[in-house]
């Protein structure tokens, strides 16, 4: 029997470790990926995490501005794909791309669908405490993420999961298990539709997503440092500057004071304490709490914004 064809669509770094795991067992004749992004200080293109991945790989790459392209879709096409394989890649695919593999054009979702359909399906799981996520092998269709399932596996979430690590975590689980699903779908395997009555959406995270509301319980606010760890980071305002928040424990119980006030034992929010660990104060280094309040002794009874 033929190796499966296989068409890999990606630019996050959770891919990457698939997309290792295909070339292994599969032909991967294309790699398509994000363009080249300007990122640090001197604001040099740097290449998607994907794009590392197929070079090291020798796989041939494409990085179409638009996949939906006329051009795009003729370049893929001409090569016969058994399967388009999508996972993490950040377009929307048309109904010409969709029809292009010969068996199906499938995605791989970071979320135990219908839940948490769209673009922020790790962080969603961890702003909103939930005990389990997982991956989903979804066949694709015109719809963002309500094409009928193959396969699902379940991952348990770790009360210190940041957003890193658990797409570390998934990013291990889809290449263990994505490759014995294709070889199952090449056998016949048929999916099942999912339960638009249950379906949930998440959108794209914007920097702004990551201020604090100290009128929430300390247990949301730690929620949300976990969610934007690495990125966008979790922040507040101290008179007029930025001040992130890198490290923290909670000390529950009622706190009193105005959400928000800087105590000796904690930020005081709605329900509990936050105790910070490590501050960064916008244009500054990472300090501990000891040593920015002792750059700051100002910092102990005022309110933060």
């Amino acid at each position: 029997m033929e190796k499966l064809k296989i068409i890999f669509v990606g630019t996050d770094e959770v891919g990457a470790e698939l997309l290792r795991k295909l070339s292994k067992l599969f032909y991967v004749v294309l790699v398509v990926t994000g363009q080249d992004k300007p990122a640090g200080r001197k604001l040099q293109l740097q290449p998607s995490p994907i794009k590392l991945v197929a070079e090291e790989l020798e796989l041939e790459v494409f990085q179409p501005l638009d996949i939906n392209a006329d051009l795009s879709v003729r370049r893929m096409a001409n090569l016969n794909p058994d399967i388009i394989l999508v996972m993490a890649y950040g377009q929307i695919l048309s109904r010409e791309v969709l029809d292009i593999p010969g068996i199906a054009c499938l995605n791989v979702h970071a979320s135990l669908l219908p839940k948490y359909r769209g673009a922020s399906p790790i962080q969603s799981s961890i702003l909103n405490m939930d005990k389990k996520t997982g991956i989903s092998l979804m066949k694709m269709v015109s719809k963002m993420d309500a094409g009928p399932v193959y396969r699902q596996f379940e991952l348990s979430i770790a009360v210190n999961d940041t957003s890193q690590t658990l797409s570390d975590k998934l990013a291990k689980l889809s290449a263990e298990e994505a490759p014995g699903v294709l070889i199952e779908i090449e056998g016949g395997l048929q999916p099942e539709a999912q339960n638009e009555a249950k379906a949930s959406y998440c959108g794209k995270i914007s920097k702004s997503d990551g201020q604090i509301d100290w009128n929430h319980p300390a247990r949301e606010v730690m929620a949300q440092m976990r969610a934007f760890d690495p990125w966008p980071g979790t922040y507040t305002f101290f008179g007029d500057k930025r001040l992130k928040i890198l490290s923290a424990t909670i000390h529950e119980g009622v706190p009193s004071g105005e959400p928000g006030l800087v105590k000796r034992d904690g930020i005081v929010c709605g329900d509990g304490l936050i105790h910070p660990l490590e501050l960064q104060i916008e244009g500054g280094n990472t300090q501990s709490l000891h040593d920015f309040i002792n750059g700051h002794p100002d910092f102990i009874g005022t309110r933060l914004k």
